[in-house]
């Protein structure tokens, strides 16, 4: 019921407008989506959009523990619409957080929190920093003529391309 809620709410709070459909990445979807619609029914404080399809996959971490079919069936690579993406989220972190957990061990649960939550807004931050050249890089990799026509509009300055003033 807790995650039902959180789906629920999420969805109500986001901007919904004009979205195709929803894509959700969970570890256990293939037991959690089975019954969704309605658990949602049943569920005097849950509401989802009528008609927002949903679509339920298992990130790759965790759909190789799962049985065959599972790959199969919720693997984000056979999920049509999904693109290439790996579904998790909190697991990209961890190479990031093995680094500074020698030194959190003899911290107190305060100051252990606190570093590590700084960590992972560093992380974020960084993410979101250079978000921009992953989606030029992306986009060349999709669009090769892509790259030439933006270069093409652009002037050199000093290494850089600038749009001509």
């Amino acid at each position: 019921m807790n995650m039902d809620y959180a789906l629920c709410e999420s969805i109500k709070h986001s901007n919904m407008d004009g979205i195709p459909g929803v894509i959700l990445a969970y570890d256990i979807n293939c037991q959690y989506s089975i019954n969704l619609s309605r658990r949602i029914a049943a569920g005097p404080f849950l509401d989802f959009p009528a008609g927002l399809p949903l679509l339920p996959a298992i990130g790759l971490f965790h759909v190789h523990g799962h049985q065959d079919q599972c790959y199969a069936r919720y693997a984000p690579t056979f999920v049509q619409g999904i693109g290439k993406v790996d579904g998790e989220i909190l697991e990209t972190n961890w190479s990031v957080l093995n680094g500074i957990s020698p030194m959190t061990r003899t911290m107190t649960l305060a100051h252990r929190t606190e570093v590590m939550d700084a960590h992972i807004a560093d992380n974020n931050w960084k993410k979101m920093v250079n978000m921009g050249k992953i989606n030029e890089i992306y986009t060349a990799l999709a669009h090769p003529q892509h790259l030439k026509f933006q270069r093409h509009l652009c002037v050199p300055n000093g290494g850089k391309y600038a749009k001509p003033a």
